[in-house]
């Protein structure tokens, strides 16, 4: 089983109107966890679930710490985690996310 202590970190940038797409690929039914940090980005980062076909499954904003947390039941097959600003927003700024499947602790 994987924790968050076992995770890889990813680390990235975003500003304006950029877009980040991170490929997960779950082989069978479990539990994805994402935990995102940007303090820098206060409550302007957006962080999205996409299925196979690019549909939102859901999505989640910072808080006012830059952060945000979310588990969310899969089944089998690909899907994106999506990071993105919200609109209008003029943030910039450096953000780590980590994920992994299984329970949150």
């Amino acid at each position: 089983m994987n924790t968050a202590e076992d995770a890889p970190e990813i680390s990235g940038s975003i500003k304006g109107k950029d877009i980040d797409v991170y490929k997960v690929d779950i082989a069978k039914s479990n539990t994805i966890n994402i935990f995102f940090s940007a303090p820098s980005l206060g409550e302007d980062a957006v962080i999205t679930v996409l299925d196979s076909k690019g549909e939102e499954l859901y999505s989640i904003q910072t808080d006012s710490r830059g952060e945000a947390g979310l588990s969310l039941d899969l089944t089998s097959g690909i899907f994106y985690i999506k990071v993105t600003l919200k609109n209008g927003s003029t943030a910039t700024g450096a953000y780590n996310m980590i994920s992994w499947l299984g329970e949150w602790n």
